[in-house]
């Protein structure tokens, strides 16, 4: 059974700091976690060191971190198309 979410990624750029809400399906709530994080870990591309919960791109200036992630019904889910950004 599919189950649908809305999660934050954490970004901080320079002297940016940012939240990025995405959309993503898991296929549990215990798999949402993991499926957030692999996002974080695939955001820019392949991340050039990881410290922690921070994966860094761009030679270290950007750090990208799995935040927190609700369930939502999928009619929500649907609404938010284009509005969101898809996890990978």
């Amino acid at each position: 059974m599919t189950h649908y979410f809305i999660g934050q990624l954490g970004e901080r750029n320079g002297d940016y700091e940012y939240k990025v809400p995405v959309r993503f399906t898991a296929a549990s709530e215990k798999e949402a976690s993991n499926a957030l994080t692999k996002t974080a870990r695939n955001w820019y591309g392949d991340y050039s060191q990881k410290d922690g919960d921070c994966y860094y791109f761009h030679s270290g200036e950007v750090c990208v971190q799995a935040g927190g992630y609700k369930e939502v019904p999928e009619s929500v889910y649907t609404a938010l198309n284009g509005f969101v950004a898809e996890a990978t």
